[in-house]
């Protein structure tokens, strides 16, 4: 006789998790069962993230007037009404945000990523865009976010003229077996600390390392906002590592987390799935 899972386990190594809108576990959900269960596995430092902001990415474009770079007064900068906009943004969002503070994620967060304008050295620049991520908590409504830029913009072209701007949320359109289409943001997640699939990880973690984990929020996006934000799977995210030296120079893991983190996922897959005899 031989030992054989009970229940179906399902592993899975996807693409596109980071830029292309996680690509490989929209497939993965579209072709595949819904699972009863996940734990995503991302740097935890060995304790079970409950709970992680979403992340949303916002354009703020500015429309100026072209002018002869020898004559600036005669055109209206727009890499200059990008600048204002980013001064007055960090001089504005804690003061309208502050009031909201998470327990375990913290702040909302919103900074500039990347600013694209101008190009010839002989012309005053017409127009310049902004892209700004904001990493948020699940109650934080992306609405206000873009409420609050487009009041931003304003207050800053309010001081000139030939001032225009616009501000989008850029999102990607994905057809989705769960409704007809989706606009797809990374979506924050939480779970209760008293759901089983947390319950029997906490449980595993204790009988493996005597110790008992924390339960903890990321500010980091992963596939968790998939599984347990859009396809409302109960979800944790779970693994070795810390997420400080991440994408870093030195980003490392270390060995002794990772046989730790394999024995500890083992025992999870054992309480959930069960064994069963097969008689050869």
């Amino acid at each position: 006789a031989k030992d054989s899972l009970k229940g179906r386990l399902v592993f899975t190594g996807v693409v596109g998790e980071e830029g292309s809108a996680s690509i490989g576990t929209h497939e993965v959900l579209q072709n595949g069962p819904i699972p009863d269960c996940v734990i995503v596995c991302e740097p935890t430092n060995l304790d079970i993230a409950i709970s992680q902001k979403g992340s949303a990415t916002f354009n703020v474009s500015f429309k100026g007037l072209a002018a002869h770079s020898s004559q600036p007064e005669m055109g209206r900068n727009a890499i200059q009404l990008a600048a204002d906009f980013i001064s007055l943004h960090y001089r504005s969002f804690y003061k309208n945000f502050s009031h909201f503070r998470d327990p375990l994620l913290g702040m909302v967060s919103l900074v500039p990523v990347s600013i694209q304008g101008g190009g010839r050295n002989d012309t005053i620049p017409d127009s310049c865009s902004v892209k700004l991520n904001c990493r948020y908590p699940g109650k934080i409504k992306l609405k206000d976010i873009e409420n609050y830029l487009i009041n931003i913009a304003k207050n800053v072209c309010e001081k000139y003229d030939h001032c225009h701007f616009e501000v989008c949320q850029l999102t990607r359109e994905l057809d989705w077996k769960l409704s007809e289409k989706v606009s797809f943001n990374a979506l924050p997640f939480a779970i209760s600390k008293n759901s089983l699939i947390v319950k029997i990880l906490e449980k595993c973690i204790i009988e493996v390392t005597s110790r008992k984990p924390e339960n903890i929020g990321v500010s980091y996006w992963s596939d968790a906002g998939i599984f347990g934000g859009l396809a409302k799977v109960p979800t944790v995210i779970f693994g070795p590592g810390q997420i400080e030296v991440a994408h870093g120079p030195k980003e490392y893991i270390e060995l002794t987390q990772i046989t730790t983190a394999a024995k500890i996922l083992s025992s999870v897959v054992l309480r959930i799935c069960g064994l069963k005899k097969i008689i050869a």
